[in-house]
């Protein structure tokens, strides 16, 4: 049997970030059945990634949907916006043209876009006369504070008009009013191999707190206040933070430090691209993000035998049970007694728990036939 060829489109560019992890761990699910080919607006550390991969390629320029103003001169404001509306629409077609002219002859028979933060998916799917596969992976609002430059009603309704929408946890999929949709799906992340389950027993006196972005959003300063309260620092525990952090919100986060004098206790490590090293030995893993549409790097931590205490918000609760596959907290009072109590003493049975939630439910193999069925009923 012949691969479908798809066309999946990613909206990280230069920096690798969750959704495009995501993406590379979605294809390798389906590596048997499909070619895959990648679009991307422009080369940098996403391209270099699926291009090492063997993952073929093609780098066309397209603008994504949010858009900031600083003018305050009403008048001016709005002909900047105006301007910007006419340079998107001019993009996309743009796009879409020399898309088509690459693609022409591949018969691509999906186009699977792969965040809600780019509309150019609907416009290249309707060049090649291919189907439309939309991935709704953000809140938007809840999570990143983003609003679209023309409206969510009005990106809500062309997600809607996709031949199949997928929501990545319920409350992704009822924050955008997909059970409106025939076609539309919860389909958990594929984050790692069922071979890559690791329990290491001996942990070391650590928490770790990650994300691709140090923000507020994420709760990093949420996480330093948590345990420098705790008290653990004295009794040599560290808080190990890895991310890129904006040198603004880095300086707030210097502040708190500075406030709860625990500059020896808090370590800034910059972004990692392999997080499995500091999982595997870290006493627990903070996840105090106040609205997370998933949380891949929970469902890594489950998979690396780190007990996960969570904020109990956004897309967590969907797949995550209090005291049985991690610890769920609503007020900074209730997190800082979870981390004493994770230190105290270990939760092997809630990691043995998250690991098998891990191998059933978040692993490329479970993953794979999944979205292969959402791709069979698209195109037979």
């Amino acid at each position: 049997m012949s691969k479908i060829n798809i066309l999946f489109i990613s909206n990280d560019d230069r920096k690798m970030a969750g959704a495009s992890h995501s993406l590379y761990n979605m294809i390798r699910s389906v590596k048997n059945n499909v070619h895959p080919i990648v679009l991307m607006a422009e080369m940098g550390d996403t391209y270099d990634f699926f291009m090492s991969h063997d993952i073929e390629c093609i780098v066309v320029p397209f603008m994504q949907l949010y858009y900031f103003v600083n003018d305050k001169n009403p008048i001016t404001r709005f002909l900047r916006y105006l301007k910007h509306i006419v340079e998107f629409e001019r993009s996309e077609i743009r796009c879409a043209e020399k898309v088509y002219q690459l693609l022409k002859d591949r018969d691509i028979r999906i186009v699977h876009s792969n965040s809600t933060i780019m509309t150019i998916g609907e416009r290249i799917a309707q060049r090649l006369k291919a189907k439309h596969v939309w991935h709704v992976r953000e809140f938007l609002d809840l999570d990143f504070n983003i609003t679209p430059f023309r409206g969510r009603k009005r990106l809500e309704n062309k997600v809607h008009k996709a031949d199949a929408t997928i929501a990545i946890t319920n409350p992704v999929y009822k924050h955008w009013h997909l059970e409106k949709m025939s076609n539309s799906y919860v389909l958990w992340n594929a984050v790692r191999s069922k071979s890559e389950i690791c329990f290491i027993k001996n942990k070391l006196p650590y928490f770790l707190f990650c994300a691709a972005q140090l923000s507020k959003m994420k709760g990093a300063d949420a996480a330093i206040r948590c345990f420098s309260q705790s008290g653990l620092s004295e009794n040599g525990y560290k808080l190990i933070m890895a991310g890129r952090c904006s040198e603004s919100y880095k300086q707030e986060l210097s502040n708190i430090v500075h406030e709860y004098n625990c500059e020896e206790s808090i370590k800034f490590i910059g972004y990692q691209k392999d997080l499995k090293s500091l999982m595997t030995s870290a006493t627990a893993f903070l996840m105090t993000s106040l609205n997370e549409g998933m949380g891949r790097t929970t469902i890594e931590a489950m998979f690396y035998g780190c007990p996960v205490i969570a904020r109990h918000s956004g897309g967590t609760v969907d797949f995550m049970k209090d005291s049985n596959t991690g610890f769920f907290f609503d007020t900074e009072e209730e997190c800082i007694r979870l981390i004493k109590k994770v230190a105290q003493e270990m939760p092997r049975t809630v990691i043995l728990n998250a690991h098998h939630l891990a191998k059933e439910s978040f692993s490329e193999e479970s993953y794979g036939s999944k979205l292969l069925n959402i791709y069979n009923q698209l195109i037979k």
